[in-house]
């Protein structure tokens, strides 16, 4: 029994030297730490709310002994009346009027009070919670022509009277503290096709001649408008010279125009001449017709004696003296020579999360590679000013005698990658837009190099003295896998010959399988 005694004993002795040396993590019963912590119900919205709707405003602090909320001179309660203060935990507020205001909240606590890990010396705390209050949108835009200068009425049955094939220009000017960021146009050709935009700023030119509705709608996270004019536009005949837009291969061969084109039939195929050259070895492929694309009326579909691969280089070339290729406004569509021909394939970089468009990734994510030398002298941000599809480019500026090396990272600084395969042959291409080319006596360059197994020796966009500002020019050029694997790109410029500064953007980077010809 005496040894049952003596272990019992012993255990509550082990029992108390726990206690006691935990002492200094025990709190006693009753007593809590005095800690600031105010929020508002709409936190994950950035603390925005449209006018004339509610926002609880929220005391989560610990050890408050007295507190009073004050607001601001337009808030209202749920009951209706003003809101100039509250000493409630919880308090719902709405707003009358637009515009940031502050919100205070002053507190006492039972001590010092902890703001996030730091104790402060003093058992009073204020607080101000800064919030958006976005009036009620309200869609609208102004509109100008152009090449002529002038604006367009806005109202119904306007009949802007626009030459086919002729720019406008539209911006949206919803006011700032509507917060409206979200815009979509639609033009509508009465009895005809439907056009939709989605930018806040949009430069549009309609191919087809007659009369169309306009309707813009302006919206944000929480209120919706919607703005539109019947008979807006009048889109008339024109005399103009009839511009090439460009010429695609996406299963047909397509020419694009400026314009709507009459029936091409009649229009002799000979009158079209295509340069076909593959590694080097000229093939024979000639024009047998021509047939107006059925569903855009602006667009001549070209059938052709042979298949063209897109490992073929190819060239157009037009006659006007043999074929008479018409709008169906009447112009006659001039001669062009040796214009570029662009395969449409399926963009690997779109399978991958390689942002290869600029539109989900930010400047931050696009880092130096630390190459030393000429090659960090540059700036480039993801920009919303210029861009070729989508709503962002890629801005790059080149110091004098400077370069550029940078590459597409995540947050634990490695490489967004795509998928290669061994003995593939690539085509990567992109468009550019040349902002300035600095002194005119060089050649610029930007290239693409894998981010490892690197050959050095690929080649890119070179952008030589005549090289043109101002416009969108695409550019292509083939490459050799590194092997099975996960690879991204390091991307470099060179303006290393040059006295002056290059600035460009460039947008809208593919890569696409090279297939051999059959």
């Amino acid at each position: 029994m005496n040894k049952i005694f003596n272990k019992i004993g012993l255990l509550l002795a082990m029992t108390l030297v726990i206690l006691w040396s935990c002492d200094d993590e025990y709190e006693t019963p009753g007593t809590e730490p005095s800690h600031v912590y105010a929020t508002t119900s709409f936190g994950d919205t950035e603390n925005k709310l449209q006018v004339n709707s509610f926002m609880s405003f929220i005391d989560l602090s610990r050890g408050v002994e007295s507190r009073m909320w004050t607001f601001t001179d337009d808030a209202v309660g749920i009951d209706g009346n003003g809101l100039p203060s509250s000493s409630e935990e919880a308090v719902k507020a709405m707003f009358t009027t637009a515009g940031v205001h502050n919100i205070g909240l002053s507190q006492t606590f039972s001590g010092n009070v902890w703001v996030g890990e730091t104790q402060k010396e003093t058992a009073t705390y204020d607080t101000i919670i800064a919030i958006t209050v976005l009036d009620s949108v309200k869609a609208s835009f102004t509109a100008f022509q152009v090449k002529e200068g002038t604006d367009l009425v806005n109202a119904d049955n306007a009949m802007n009277e626009v030459y086919a094939g002729r720019e406008i220009k539209l911006t949206q000017t919803s006011s700032e503290l509507m917060g409206a960021d979200n815009f979509v146009w639609y033009f509508t050709k009465q009895g005809g096709a439907s056009f939709k935009y989605e930018e806040a700023e949009v430069t549009a030119k309609f191919s087809s001649v007659g009369v169309y509705d306009a309707m813009l709608i302006a919206s944000n996270e929480f209120s919706k408008d919607t703005v539109s004019y019947d008979s807006y536009l009048n889109i008339v005949a024109s005399t103009d010279p009839v511009e090439l837009l460009g010429i695609t291969v996406d299963g047909d061969l397509k020419v694009r125009f400026g314009r709507d084109m009459g029936y091409p039939t009649t229009c002799d195929p000979a009158s079209f001449s295509l340069t076909v050259t593959n590694n080097g070895v000229d093939i024979p492929v000639s024009v047998t017709g021509l047939r107006l694309d059925a569903d855009e009326n602006n667009v001549i579909v070209l059938e052709l004696s042979d298949e063209l691969f897109n490992s073929d280089v190819v060239t157009m070339s037009y006659d006007a003296t043999v074929g008479d290729l018409i709008t169906s406004d009447g112009m006659l569509a001039d001669s062009f020579t040796d214009e570029k021909v662009i395969f449409i394939t399926d963009n690997i970089l779109a399978a991958s999360d390689f942002d290869y468009g600029f539109e989900t990734s930010t400047t931050q994510d696009w880092k130096y590679l630390w190459w030393g030398g000429v090659w960090g002298e540059y700036t480039f941000e993801v920009s919303e000013t210029q861009f070729y599809k989508g709503k962002k480019s890629g801005h790059v500026s080149m110091n004098p005698g400077g370069g550029m090396i940078m590459g597409l990272k995540d947050a634990a600084n490695e490489y967004i990658t795509f998928t290669t395969e061994a003995g593939k042959e690539y085509e990567i291409s992109c468009w550019v837009y040349m902002e300035s080319i600095g002194d005119r006596a060089s050649t610029p360059d930007l290239r693409c190099y894998w981010s490892a197994d690197v050959d050095w020796s690929v080649q890119g966009a070179f952008f030589d003295p005549e090289y043109e500002e101002g416009k969108w020019v695409y550019h292509s050029w083939r490459v050799n896998s590194p092997g099975d694997g996960e690879y991204g790109f390091q991307i470099r410029g060179d303006n290393q010959g040059n006295s002056q500064a290059c600035s460009f953007y460039f947008d809208e980077m593919s890569m696409s399988v090279v297939e051999p010809r059959k």
